[in-house]
């Protein structure tokens, strides 16, 4: 790069920043953010054309964050480290998210829970079930991911479940997972496993307080649906009028 082409580029930058500081990013077009952001991580190349390229290439702000590291490292003069730092974005924004919440969650409604895995899960790409566990007071006393997978995959680790539950004193909990396809309505297949978990949770003495489907601009609440007080009240009346028999009588 020539000299004067050098105090160009410096110039511009310095712009950039001083626009920034003033009016915050709001004052910025998308490709402008990211060309912003590109600056710590390539230094030496104008990183206006590549930002330019990569809104082009993913379709759109948002799809650039959603990108894996080998889609970004096609972009002409796109580097590795510039390519890991955008696709981990999601992930800051999920734990600033979270930690936003503060360290002990409260969840005492359904619509607390909503908004509690919508920090976790709107965003998602693949589907994940995330178990939560509250305190009578309705304290998060501890929260994980269970499974991962696709929408025709990604089933319960029961394993998983099990022992998260059996190490907590707390008995009440909700699950969710997310639908990528932006759809929240229950398949079939979400009915039956609800109904199942809902049984499994009866004979293990814990109370599955709400299922919720998170997608990134709604959801659905099994319990909001009263889906889920059926289910167990069904339960509950299948086990009095079938009593389990006592083989060692």
């Amino acid at each position: 790069m020539a000299k004067d082409d050098n105090n160009i580029h410096t110039d511009h930058r310095k712009r950039m920043r001083q626009r920034i500081e003033k009016n915050g990013l709001d004052s910025l077009q998308d490709h402008e953010v990211l060309e912003y952001l590109l600056y710590s991580f390539i230094p030496r190349k104008d990183t206006n054309p590549i930002a330019h390229k990569l809104m082009e290439t993913a379709g759109s702000f948002e799809n650039v964050f959603n990108s894996s590291v080998e889609m970004l490292m096609n972009i002409p003069n796109m580097t590795y480290g510039a390519s890991l730092f955008i696709s981990i974005m999601p992930q800051l924004f999920k734990r600033y998210n979270l930690q936003r919440l503060g360290e002990k969650p409260i969840i005492n409604t359904s619509d607390d829970a909503i908004n509690f895995f919508k920090h976790i899960l709107a965003d998602e790409m693949e589907e994940h079930f995330y178990l939560a566990i509250v305190a009578p007071d309705g304290r998060v006393v501890d929260n994980c991911k269970i499974s991962s997978g696709n929408s025709n995959q990604c089933k319960l680790d029961i394993k998983k479940f099990v022992l998260k539950t059996a190490s907590s004193q707390a008995k009440d909990f909700f699950i969710a997972h997310n639908h990528p396809s932006g759809n929240p309505t229950p398949s079939l297949t979400d009915f039956e496993f609800t109904k199942w978990l809902v049984s499994l949770s009866e004979s293990l003495e814990l109370n599955l307080v709400d299922h919720i489907i998170v997608t990134k601009d709604k959801c659905f609440s099994f319990r909001k649906s009263d889906v889920l007080m059926t289910y167990a009240k069904d339960y509950r009346n299948f086990c009095k009028s079938t009593p389990i028999p006592d083989k060692y009588k």
